[in-house]
């Protein structure tokens, strides 16, 4: 059970979660960030990062072929429930497909507090990977219905690192670093190379801060995280990292940390 309007405890219990591989675990995941965008509708990272668990979510099944379709949990924060009757893979993958792509579209196109500034920018990037996967899937705009989609907003951006920072505090400022391999250092002051690039600095918010490398280097990527400041005694940080992000194959690991002052 969870507690039903305390937020950051149901943010601190999804980010524990999404670390499982455990399908029924992903149920109850996705049930808690169904209830965090009920209670912060106002907040656009409650549609992102559920839309971001969907995406994550679809990339799952379509490349497992192992286990058998899950069934749909309902949107109650309390005991989970689900349908009596589970729905073929391929079904799954696409209403997940299109609830990610309607939420990314939602943040995109939304108007939201000015503290939130450029998460628009970050939607768009996860609405393109979206259409990516639907596209390696061979799923066409016709099976997915997403309404507003315009030609305009697609962009095909090749990435095959990705790292996205987020965390579960409000108004607080976790720096994101990356040292590539040519030894270049990416910062928020210094955010573009030739070999990646660094999203916009939230310093007032849950992030998300988002790292996207080109193409495969041979070398060492590394990261630094920085917690600068925060309203609260302790943030935890997820840390989200998958290898060339727009295939089904796509190789994902998340983790999590917390500390009041610097992470590394």
């Amino acid at each position: 059970d969870c507690a039903y309007d305390d937020v950051r405890l149901m943010r601190l219990a999804s980010f524990y979660l999404e670390e499982s591989l455990d399908m029924n675990v992903a149920l109850v995941t996705e049930t808690i960030l169904r209830r965090v965008a009920e209670v912060k509708p106002e907040e656009p990272q409650s549609h992102l990062f559920l839309a971001d668990f969907l995406l994550s979510r679809a990339r799952s099944l379509a490349s497992d072929t192992t286990s058998s379709a899950p069934t749909t949990p309902s949107t109650t924060c309390g005991t989970l429930t689900s349908t009596p009757q589970t729905r073929p893979r391929s079904q799954r993958v696409r209403s997940l497909l299109t609830e990610a792509l309607q939420l990314f579209l939602k943040v995109a196109m939304g108007e939201w507090d000015a503290r939130f500034a450029q998460i628009q920018v970050t939607a768009l990037m996860s609405y393109n990977i979206a259409l990516d996967l639907a596209e390696a899937l061979n799923i066409g705009n016709s099976q997915l219905r997403v309404p507003g989609q315009l030609p305009s907003l697609r962009t095909p951006i090749r990435s095959f690192l990705r790292v996205v920072v987020k965390w579960d505090t409000d108004m607080t400022d976790v720096e994101l670093s990356i040292r590539e391999p040519s030894g270049f250092t990416l910062s928020p002051f210094r955010n573009k190379s030739q070999e990646g690039m660094l999203s916009r600095n939230f310093t007032r918010g849950y992030g998300p801060v988002e790292y996207v490398q080109r193409e495969e280097i041979q070398g060492e990527t590394i990261l630094f995280l920085k917690l600068v400041a925060s309203l609260s005694m302790v943030t935890t940080v997820q840390v989200f990292v998958s290898e060339d992000a727009h295939s089904t194959g796509v190789r994902e690991h998340v983790s999590n940390m917390h500390g009041h002052t610097h992470i590394e």
